[in-house]
């Protein structure tokens, strides 16, 4: 990534965290985190990073997400991210905003990821099925080992509730390369009392992004290069791990475990 000093996170985990925290309501006994890489992945070479998160019903709201990743995941030898998005303080401040659309100011050349989320909207003795779109960006540097990061989540039915969320990105101790920890702040009810509890969510980092460059007098669509993946990986594979601390102390924790991908075809040399 151009002009970044961060080395060695990936963003892939940073989207599962943040939209856990929209629909901050309580997973149980269990989260279940899966991890993947795209289809033509090979070792040392570019490739999305998908990512999914299931968590079932809590009475206590989740306070808390912590995801470690693997060394020699990250985003600073990508194309992802070369523009900062920057919402006002206020703005993320106020969680729900009105369901304009688009990426409130923001660069597209920012977004480095898509996804979804499934929540149930709770309304007496009703349970609704809440599904939304979620886009993440880039934010700016913080430090030298830290970056920030944007989340939109565009509610798509029933209620349509628009949120934003910022989070961080840093290096982490080994063996893990990075962490993101969210301290899930507290999420206003919608109309007529209903409250959101997050079941599933899935996102893909480096997946059908699409940046915009200026080349002489025209502006020119391109794909920017996915996460690198490492040239080398462990017997047993690349493992993930989330962790969640709910408001009456409860923790619950999950490991996804990547398979190797085949390593990348060597050139062919001429004779």
């Amino acid at each position: 990534m151009r002009g970044r000093s961060l080395r060695g996170p990936t963003v892939a985990l940073a989207a599962a965290l943040a939209v856990a925290a929209v629909f901050a309501a309580a997973p149980a006994d269990a989260a279940r985190l899966t991890a993947g890489l795209g289809p033509s992945a090979r070792l040392g070479q570019p490739s999305p990073i998908r990512l999914g998160l299931e968590i079932d019903d809590r009475p206590a709201t989740l306070k808390r997400i912590e995801l470690k990743f693997p060394d020699g995941f990250g985003i600073s030898t990508s194309g992802l991210g070369i523009a900062a998005c920057r919402p006002p303080a206020a703005v993320i401040r106020a969680i729900v905003l009105p369901n304009t659309g688009g990426l409130g100011g923001c660069s597209p050349n920012a977004v480095i990821g898509f996804g979804s989320a499934l929540a149930d909207v709770r309304i007496d003795t009703m349970t609704i099925p809440e599904l939304a779109d979620v886009t993440v960006l880039t934010g700016s540097v913080s430090g030298a080992r830290k970056l920030r990061l944007i989340y939109y989540i565009d509610g798509r039915h029933p209620f349509g509730a628009r949120l934003v969320f910022a989070g961080t990105l840093a290096q982490a101790r080994p063996p893990w390369g990075g962490s993101i920890s969210l301290v899930v702040p507290s999420i206003p009810t919608l109309p007529s009392g209903a409250t959101l509890a997050l079941r599933r969510i899935r996102v893909s980092i480096g997946e059908n992004v699409t940046y915009r460059e200026r080349r002489g007098r025209r502006r020119v669509a391109y794909r920017p290069r996915a996460v690198a993946v490492p040239a080398t990986c462990p017997r047993r594979g690349f493992r993930f791990q989330a962790r969640l601390v709910f408001a009456d102390g409860y923790r619950t924790s999950s490991d996804a475990v990547v398979p190797c991908p085949r390593r990348a075809m060597a050139p062919r040399t001429r004779g």
